[in-house]
């Protein structure tokens, strides 16, 4: 039997190989963002080790054991990324590499924190009172109103960050996104009372139509950690107690929060919940109803009507039990 003769693999030539790969996914409808830096951090391992010599068919595995103080879940999602970019090397006829099996059990716990009024409150009053840096010249401006979208659209964060000017229609009361989690092109509509906050904001502002909208300092891009300082702030400011990884509250939480009040609206309004339930997923951007359904949460507000409609029915189908005194 005659085995296939591999070749061997170089450091100057990754470079090439994951700008090629990465065209590749990206064509197929993936954006492939993190796992390309998930690599790229690969590449660089190997430069330093490897230098001008061959790459080990063991590299991926020593470079995944080399971290001391890495989470498995972090562990698991570079193991993914280098994985698919392993078996695109192979199919070009290069070494097969080893790759460790690592699994880490996925966390059932997490619970969704969906603010309430009161604490919404709270945040808004925070925001709105952020003192002006002479540094930082629009982040008193940028923040009331990024955190205000949040809740009154559901968008995720990275979303947001990413409107320009010409993304919103103010005539029709929509936001093109066009840098989404699945890369599917959605509008979002926005209410009467946050397209006036977002004209009044935008008018403000002095960029151009492919400018973004939402920035500290101008022609600097917002980030993430960005975002998430400023709330970590506000929440402290409010003394709205954070619980931890698994049950926030995180930015993330605006999106839950407007999930279930978007859900209750419908259902106040008489829309079945059956049939609303699909529109609320369509609108988050999911590909499927059951990734909606963790949004869902009871909440407190509505719990009493909840009970108050099952006594009205249980009251004639349970059957009454005596009293200790008649048996």
């Amino acid at each position: 039997m005659k085995y296939k003769q591999l070749k061997k693999l170089n450091v100057e030539i990754l470079n090439k190989l994951l700008v090629d790969y990465i065209e590749y996914k990206q064509a197929t409808g993936v954006k492939y963002d993190s796992e390309y830096k998930s690599i790229k951090y690969f590449i660089k391992y190997c430069k330093s080790i490897y230098k001008d010599s061959t790459i080990d068919e063991n590299a991926i595995f020593e470079w995944i054991n080399s971290f001391l103080n890495t989470s498995l879940k972090t562990k698991c999602n570079y193991i993914g990324a280098l994985r698919g970019f392993a078996v695109y090397l192979y199919s070009l006829g290069y070494i097969q590499f080893n790759i460790p099996n690592v699994r880490t059990p996925r966390s059932t716990a997490f619970m969704p924190y969906i603010f309430n009024d009161a604490e919404l409150n709270k945040i808004w009053e925070i925001v709105d009172n952020i003192k002006e840096y002479k540094h930082f010249p629009n982040l008193n401006k940028c923040i009331p109103v990024f955190f205000r979208l949040l809740y009154s659209s559901g968008l995720r964060v990275t979303e947001a960050l990413s409107i320009v000017k010409k993304d919103i229609d103010f005539e029709k009361n929509v936001i093109l996104l066009k840098k989404t989690k699945l890369s599917k092109e959605r509008y979002i509509p926005l209410s009467k009372s946050m397209s006036k906050i977002l004209k009044k904001y935008v008018d403000m502002l002095n960029v151009s139509s492919s400018d973004y909208i939402f920035y500290f300092v101008k022609g600097t891009k917002l980030t993430r950690d960005d975002i998430y300082r400023r709330f970590k702030m506000a929440l402290k400011s409010a003394q709205i107690h954070y619980k931890g990884k698994l049950n926030g509250p995180r930015v993330h939480d605006f999106r839950h929060t407007f999930s279930v009040k978007s859900m209750d609206c419908m259902v106040d309004s008489g829309v079945d919940i059956y049939v609303s339930l699909p529109i609320l997923s369509a609108y988050l951007g999911h590909t499927n109803v059951k990734s909606t359904e963790k949004y869902i949460r009871m909440t407190k507000e509505r719990m009493h009507i909840v009970t108050e409609s099952m006594e009205s029915v249980l009251n004639n189908i349970l059957p009454e039990v005596k009293t200790y005194e008649e048996i």
